[in-house]
């Protein structure tokens, strides 16, 4: 292990154990110091974890009242760099201690948070100060992993390419996440998280609805009001926690996603490692990974296009097969954790010579 030392902040502990193991990869080569307010770590785990004492509320707010709790304790540790995912207050916090603590700041962008609050924002006066105080650390970080081409685009454009930004992709547990190649009863899609606006709720609805023979299932987040109106074939199954979802991407044929904007999606590589070709929308990074070997990207956002392409992949279940074994050779390929943690350490490492 090289004695390099990055600091990473986590709100939440017990949130972060449903997260892919980003920064558990990275403590395989170097050490990871995890500051964290809330919730308990996890056993066996090789991540350094420090918790920050803090009362009240933990808010962009009282994020001076924040730092003075948590500086002391990443200065102790004598880290070399700041590592923080994207979220504003992960942002700023990271982005402050960086001066504070004269180190570099290494920005992970995961979603286009820009393009998420543009289409769910209620209030212009906040997503305005919202997207100013982005771009800002945008500006300010030392470098920028990005997880899709958009994001790298939007990165080289508000720094006019003078931060060291690249295209880094997480990976995927292929020895969790694998196919067990069996034909199942029923011709069942699974969406994740699409009983949201941004997720393309409307859409899924629409196309079950014009799609009685065909069985759906949708886990994860789900807004209220879509719930009011599930036709009969849609079967919502809430929150799952990752240790069953194996289990779920083998109750369907392939995976159905109609959003509006996308990185690139853990469940999309969750799901082609368990053998399931893809249907999405024209977003984010899905165009430049979806070949048309493995899945199938709808250029025109409307019910009629998804229902096209549906009901013509589901007449051939033995090339959906075929498209899953493809996919499952793809992932294992171009999707090892490897890759994530050596673009990672060279890119941490570049930054810490100049």
């Amino acid at each position: 292990m090289t004695k390099l030392g990055i600091a990473s902040i986590i709100l939440n502990i017990d949130v972060y154990k449903d997260y892919p193991p980003f920064l558990e990869k990275l403590g395989k080569i170097m050490d990871v110091h995890v500051f964290y307010f809330q919730g308990k770590p996890p056993r066996n785990s090789r991540l350094i974890y420090h918790h920050v004492p803090y009362k009240g509320s933990i808010t962009l707010y009282n994020v001076w009242k924040i730092l003075n709790n948590l500086t002391p304790i990443v200065k102790r540790e004598n880290v070399d760099a700041i590592y923080v995912l994207d979220g504003i207050f992960y942002e700023v916090l990271g982005y402050l201690l960086s001066k504070k603590l004269r180190i570099p700041l290494i920005l992970r962008l995961r979603t286009n948070e820009v393009k998420v609050r543009s289409l769910t924002s209620k209030n212009k006066l906040k997503f305005y100060l919202w997207k100013n105080l982005h771009d800002f650390i945008i500006k300010h970080s030392n470098a920028i992993s990005c997880i899709s081409h958009e994001l790298l685009n939007y990165v080289k454009f508000i720094t006019k390419n003078k931060i060291c930004s690249k295209i880094i992709y997480h990976g995927v547990d292929i020895d969790v996440f694998k196919p067990y190649w069996k034909k199942l009863e029923e011709k069942a899609v699974l969406s994740v998280n699409a009983l949201t606006g941004i997720k393309g709720a409307y859409i899924l609805i629409g196309v079950a609805k014009n799609t009685y023979s065909i069985k759906y299932l949708v886990v994860g987040r789900a807004e209220q009001k879509y719930l009011k109106m599930l036709p009969s074939n849609l079967r919502y199954m809430g929150y799952i926690k990752r240790a069953q979802m194996p289990h779920i991407y083998n109750k369907a044929y392939l995976l159905f996603m109609p959003s509006l904007t996308e990185g690139l999606p853990d469940t999309v590589l969750e799901a082609l490692a368990s053998g399931l070709p893809i249907i999405s929308s024209n977003v984010g990074e899905l165009p430049y990974i979806i070949k048309p070997e493995i899945g199938w990207i709808i250029p025109k956002y409307s019910i009629n296009a998804f229902v096209k392409c549906l009901k013509n992949a589901l007449l051939d279940v033995d090339l959906l097969i075929k498209m899953g074994k493809r996919a499952r050779e793809y992932v294992e390929k171009n999707f090892k954790w490897e890759n994530y943690v050596k673009k990672t350490y060279e890119l941490i490492m570049s930054t810490m010579s100049k």
